[in-house]
């Protein structure tokens, strides 16, 4: 009897335990709790009221498994996505929208400007993702990259995990979630169908980034907003470096190209930020940048950037957790680094390396960075791990210059001395000594001339010719200058002598066809040595917003833009034959400047810019005695040490940036 009732007993358990399995089985079919991960579980709590939206979407995967697991990858790293919500930011669209009515000058005056100079992020309410999209948002973000991902050719062999974070995701950052796929896959599939029918994914990239550029952009870095939603960049495209990487990447991502941004924190170029948009090539597993200046992708090589970085960080979907993990102690780190979006792909561009530095004592707690000299103040753009009175980076850009800096109440100050590593890993540190002025220098710049600038300025006055008449029509017109194709001015000024056996009542400055006319300054002098200038009339008319005063008003970064249609002016020179005629092709405003006054210091032992002498400039470059193997800086005075540093050697300023392209 006690038998029969143990085992009827266990046939109850039995039965029991068949029956949790089943309704076990019938929760999961409708999307149970239980059944979820650690991680989706946790994103469906941080959801709260939206919880419904998100269990919606796994629900509708239950039978497509790759889809599922799409759809579990974007939820469970949706945590850390966000976006700001304010009409604030439906105005500042509209505000930017002014610009694509306008045909020259596409800049805010400083009136139009004041309203939002104390516009901020800081105060604006944010909503995360977990809590705000929708199923119908991610079910349609979802089959759409599905679609392309297994109909274009190219993508045959690219993983699931690389279309997760290259084709999937449905925002690029803070941008508000939208519904944008099908709007840029309408726009630009069709496109990229009737200009490339192959299966090379580089090709395809470059095929349809030519047609992009052939739509209108327009530039405008004065106003840096949050990213903008794609179908704002789609309808209204105006904007900085950023928006326009953004729109490559919708645009991209909606034919099936795999692509993402690669990211420099602070240019040691120009102090700026600065991204580009990489694509994965699956038959060498590496990312190649697209549209990044001159550059062109080439799979017998590494991938190359022109421009100089220090460090690049990938931009991606998906948490970095264990990059996060290894900041998690680190206090006092800015947002930029603090991104758990970004990971480090320096070694991607210039391979594994690393440098040990020494340090001045400090708190045996206190954390060290990698830092840049930037306008001002030391930037930082990553983290050293310390061993005592040593530090070690890894992975930085052979021949950019650093310096290790610690955090102080208010600020980042250099804690060792500047340094640098060589394309084999040799560490080399620069440490003025004051009491030994062993080098005379001769000052041209305060910042590098780089080769993007080059090329933009080449490209730009190539073709430009300076004639001569003393008619107003020209009809036996004497060519003064023409600058040819392959000439670069490498001066602020080009200075041409006039001749002074003829009279010209008239002279012209005109354009190639086909080039936008813009000019920096055209000076005219009465004497060799240009102390006398002539203040010259321009014939044209031209409609207000073409102001010809810019062309004698002695400001190095104002310019004069011709209309559209127009290729030409003409100065009248009066009765009197003039001398010399000074020419100003709009580049920067960087170049020694005669008669400005400059600082020049030197980075000390105690890690302070010190004060090595103060000079007016006599001509367009400075003479001085400068300390061996110093980091220095020249700046115009009072502009808060407002340069970049440079070492001198082999009589020219040495910047980062002609660093860095020795060791590639």
């Amino acid at each position: 009897m006690t038998q029969s009732l143990f085992s009827l007993r266990r046939l109850r358990s039995a039965a029991m335990a068949a029956l949790v399995a089943i309704m076990a089985a019938g929760m999961w079919s409708c999307g149970s709790e239980e059944s979820y991960s650690p991680e989706i579980a946790k994103a469906l709590d941080r959801a709260a009221r939206n919880r419904k939206e998100l269990v919606e979407v796994l629900e509708h995967y239950e039978d497509e498994p790759e889809k599922l697991e799409a759809a579990k990858f974007l939820i469970s790293n949706m945590h850390g996505h966000y976006s700001y919500q304010c009409t604030e930011l439906d105005s500042l669209e509209m505000f930017l929208a002014q610009l694509t009515r306008k045909e020259v000058d596409f800049f805010f005056t400083p009136e139009q400007l004041k309203r939002w100079e104390k516009f901020s992020l800081i105060n604006l309410p944010r909503k995360d993702d977990l809590r705000s999209v929708s199923a119908e948002m991610l079910i349609e973000n979802i089959d759409l990259a599905f679609k392309q991902w297994k109909e274009r050719p190219w993508n045959k062999d690219l993983s699931f995990d690389d279309f997760c974070e290259l084709i999937l995701p449905y925002t690029i950052s803070d941008d508000q979630p939208v519904r944008w796929r099908r709007m840029y896959a309408e726009h630009y599939n069709h496109v990229l169908d009737s200009l490339y029918q192959g299966s090379d994914v580089l090709e395809a990239a470059l095929v349809l980034l030519k047609h992009i550029e052939s739509e209108k952009w327009i530039y405008n870095d004065q106003l840096i907003t949050p990213h903008r939603t794609a179908t704002n960049l789609f309808n209204n495209r105006v904007g900085f470096r950023r928006d326009w990487c953004d729109l490559l990447v919708y645009a991209m991502r909606s034919c099936g190209i795999p692509v993402t941004t690669d990211n420099i924190l602070f240019s040691p170029d120009n102090n700026h930020s600065y991204q580009w948009i990489v694509v994965r090539d699956p038959i060498t597993s590496e990312y190649y940048p697209v549209g990044l200046d001159d550059y062109i992708p080439d799979r017998s090589h590494r991938p190359a950037s022109p421009r100089t970085t220090g460090k690049i960080y990938r931009q991606s979907f998906a948490r970095q957790d264990d990059r996060m993990a290894a900041l998690n102690d680190i206090r006092s780190l800015p947002v930029r680094l603090n991104n758990p979006f970004l990971h480090d792909v320096t070694s991607h561009y210039f391979g594994h390396n690393e440098a040990t530095v020494g340090i001045r004592p400090t708190d045996a707690k206190m954390m060290v960075y990698l830092g840049l000299w930037i306008d001002g103040s030391w930037e930082i753009i990553d983290t050293g791990r310390r061993d005592g009175d040593r530090v070690t980076f890894h992975d930085i850009e052979p021949g950019v210059i650093f310096v290790p800096v610690r955090h102080t109440t208010e600020r980042f100050v250099p804690c060792g001395d500047a340094f640098y590593v060589t394309h084999d890993s040799k560490v080399k540190t620069l440490k003025a000594n004051p009491d030994r002025l062993v080098q005379k220098a001769r000052l041209r710049r305060t910042r590098p001339f780089t080769n993007v600038l080059a090329m933009r300025l080449s490209d730009h006055i190539s073709g430009y010719t300076l004639s001569a008449s003393d008619d107003y029509a020209f009809t036996h017109p004497d060519t003064i200058f023409r600058v040819n194709d392959n000439d670069t001015i490498f001066t602020d000024l080009l200075n041409i002598s006039l001749p002074r056996d003829k009279h010209y009542r008239y002279l012209r400055m005109s354009a190639p066809k086909g080039k936008r006319f813009t000019i920096g300054e055209l000076d005219i002098f009465d004497d060799k040595e240009m102390e006398h200038q002539r203040i010259c009339q321009v014939i044209e008319r031209f409609p207000s917003e073409f102001e010809p005063y810019y062309l004698q008003d002695g400001i190095a970064t104002s310019r004069f833009t011709l209309p559209a249609d127009r290729s030409f002016f003409t100065y009248d020179l009066g009765s009197r034959p003039a001398a010399m005629a000074s020419v100003s092709f709009y580049t920067d405003k960087n170049f020694i400047t005669k008669g400005t006054d400059y600082e020049i210091y030197y980075l000390a032992a105690d890690g302070n810019w010190t004060l090595l002498d103060k000079a007016t400039a006599r001509k367009t470059y400075i003479d001085m005695v400068v300390p061996g193997n110093a980091l220095l800086l020249i700046c115009k005075a009072g502009s808060e040490l407002k340069g970049q540093a440079f070492i001198y050697k082999n009589g020219r300023q040495i910047y980062s940036y002609d660093l860095a392209r020795l060791y590639r």
